[in-house]
Parts: C-alpha cells; structure tokens; sequence
C-alpha cells in the first residue's frame, strides 16, 4: 500500500514538472528577444536553453494574466498620419444640398424687424394718412382727400411712406444679388449702400421731373402722380416683406435660376403695376395727354426700364 502512495506521489510531480516545462517553454517564446536578465537563446528548432536558473511556474503567470487588456483600453492612439478624405462619387453627402454653404444672415431678419417696428410707427403716428392711402386703391375720392390733407399738413407722413418702400425695395434687389451668386456682397453695408444708391437715383429723377413740369406747366401732375407711387410703394411693401424674409431664409440654393428668376419678376411686377397705376391716375385725373406721355414715358418708364436692363444683364 505504501508503495502504491509513493508511486502516485512520484508520478504527481513528474506531470506538474513537465507541465510547468511547457508552460516556461511557451513564455519564453512570446518573451521579447533581448530583456534585462532573462535573455532566450534558440540552439535549433526542438532545443531551447535558458541563461537564467530557477525560473519559476508563477513568473509564466504574469505574462498572461489578462491586465494588459485592461491597461491597453487607456492608451490613447495619436494618429502620427494625415489620410486625405476620399469622396465615393455616388454618395448622397457629396451632394449640394449636404455641402452647400450657407448664405443666410442674421442682418436681414434684424433689417425686417426694423421695417416692422418701423410700420408700426407710421400706422400709429398717422394713422389717418395710412388709412387713406390704403382706401384710394378703391374709391377716388379717398385720394382726394389725402391730396387734400397734404396741401394743408406737413410732408412727414409722405416721407416715412416712401422710406418703408425704399427699404423693402433694396431688400428685394440684396435678394436678387445673392441670387445671382454675389455672396461677398451679401451684407448690411450692402444694404445701406443700395439704399443710398437707390435714394440717388430716385431724388435725381425727381428733380428732373420737377423740372420737366415746371416747363411744361404740370407742377399739379408731378405731386400727384409722386403719390400715387408712394402709394404702390407702400402696399407692395406690406405684400413683398414677408415674402423676401421667407425667400431669403428657405430659398432652394441647389436651383439658383429659378430663384432668381423668382426676384427678378418681383421687382419688375412692382415697377409695372406703379406704372399702370400712374396710367390710371392720369386718365381719372382726365390729363391723359401728349405732354403727359411724354413725361411718362420718358421720365417714369425709360429709366426704370434701363434699370431692369441692368440687373438682368450685367448682374445676372
């Protein structure tokens, strides 16, 4: 019995000598070639000779306990090489609509909140000229008596007018710039530059009409025929403000000439309704005349005719 005990004993410690040889020899393999004091040296491909005595079974442990994995998860990867993006030349995101660049701009919405805040005060202010105004689309007899009130008030009331269709005007002609891919020029020193510029222009061809009237006897012509435009003014004010913000700010940028064709027949059906309207006003006036087509034509209808002729040729 006692021999059988020694037996299994001995035959113990033979398989966990020569599993612990294993182990050692499996270590050594995936050890770095070259370390501080345990340094593996291959004779041939079935002997391994090891320069350090006494290595143990529990060193074997801690080359695979698992706590490289651990530490391995906070080791930050710098990436040390730019890779330049490669487009695939059917994906979706290389489309306009995904890379476009945004052409909107907080000015034009702070610009429309003036204008707003700006009617609010002529409404409130003069009350009884907007409501006027507003009447003698409808009944000529309410036109009479703005005429009326600004023979014997102050031109303030006219003023304010005309400035609200003045400023919804340039905001009409900054849409039609960036509509034509003018996006440097998109700005609100843009803005006041058209404003001054339009200010210009509409001052000179009012002088110029005062002093075609004047020569020709129609000084009651010119002021009537100045309201009748602030009034057409005023209402597509009212009609295109809201339109240009909302333009402006969901307009299709992958279709720019549609868009600008959009403002573009914006601009001119406002200038032609003011037009006809100052037609009309003539022959209700009943001064529909050679001399008042002649100023007509040649003091209303040519220069804005040259203007369009500019925005559609030499911007677009």
């Amino acid at each position: 019995m006692n021999s059988k005990v020694k037996w299994l004993f001995f035959w113990f410690l033979w398989m966990l000598t020569a599993q612990s040889s294993g182990l050692m020899a499996q270590s050594a393999l995936d050890a770095p070639a070259e370390t501080e004091s345990d340094t593996v040296q291959l004779l041939d491909s079935n002997a391994i000779k090891y320069s350090r005595a006494g290595f143990r079974f529990w060193d074997s442990l801690s080359k695979d306990s698992g706590s490289g994995r651990f530490k391995s998860a906070l080791n930050w990867q710098t990436p040390t090489v730019k890779v330049d993006r490669v487009f695939e030349p059917y994906s979706p995101f290389i489309h306009e609509t995904y890379l476009r660049i945004s052409r909107v701009k907080f000015w034009f919405f702070a610009v429309s909140i003036f204008i707003i805040l700006y009617y609010l005060y002529f409404r409130a202010a003069f009350a009884k000229q907007f409501q006027l105004r507003m009447s003698s689309f409808t009944k000529q007899y309410y036109f009479e008596d703005l005429m009326r009130e600004q023979a014997i008030s102050s031109a303030a009331g006219s003023v304010h007018a005309f400035n609200l269709g003045l400023l919804v005007f340039c905001q009409g002609i900054l849409l039609y710039l960036v509509a034509a891919d003018y996006n440097r020029l998109n700005s609100i020193y843009t803005f006041i530059l058209a404003i001054i510029a339009t200010g210009i222009f509409n001052g000179l061809l009012l002088f110029t009409q005062y002093i075609f009237t004047q020569s020709m006897d129609m000084g009651g012509v010119l002021l009537r025929q100045f309201q009748r435009q602030i009034n057409v003014n005023l209402l597509f004010a009212f009609i295109c403000m809201p339109v240009f913000l909302l333009s402006y700010y969901n307009a299709d940028y992958s279709n720019n000439s549609l868009w600008l064709k959009i403002i573009y027949s914006s601009l001119i059906i406002w200038i032609s309704i003011r037009l006809l309207y100052q037609v009309y006003g003539l022959i209700k006036d009943n001064t529909l005349n050679f001399t008042s087509i002649l100023y007509l034509c040649t003091l209303e209808i040519i220069p804005y005719l040259l203007l369009l002729k500019f925005l559609g040729i030499n911007i677009s």
